[in-house]
């Protein structure tokens, strides 16, 4: 993220992420991210969670994320595969995202 490849960065995501929306999507969304929060100065773990289903193990992270210009949480959802942890989800709760 800090290095601004987006592209890179949803072209290793798993499949539920790529059905749930469009590459371009997910880069403006990352790309408005970067640029009205900035780089990001500190983070806390706020909680997680593991979930065992059929489909797979999924590893939800929470985390409260000071960012240069304001703060958020941000929500990451893997699915553990094999020896690998695709990233599925992606969520951010900001006001200064949208509001600035």
């Amino acid at each position: 993220m800090a290095a601004q490849q987006f592209d890179q960065i949803y072209t290793e995501t798993g499949d539920e992420l790529k059905k749930a929306t469009t590459k371009q999507d997910f880069v403006n969304l990352l790309g408005a991210v970067e640029g009205k929060l900035g780089g990001v100065k500190e983070t806390t773990k706020n909680g997680w969670n593991v979930n065992f289903q059929p489909s797979g193990t999924f590893v939800v992270l929470g985390f409260k994320t000071q960012f240069e210009k304001g703060a958020g949480e941000e929500t990451f959802t893997y699915r553990i595969s094999d020896r690998d942890a695709l990233l599925v989800g992606y969520r951010i709760n900001s006001n200064t995202l949208i509001t600035n």
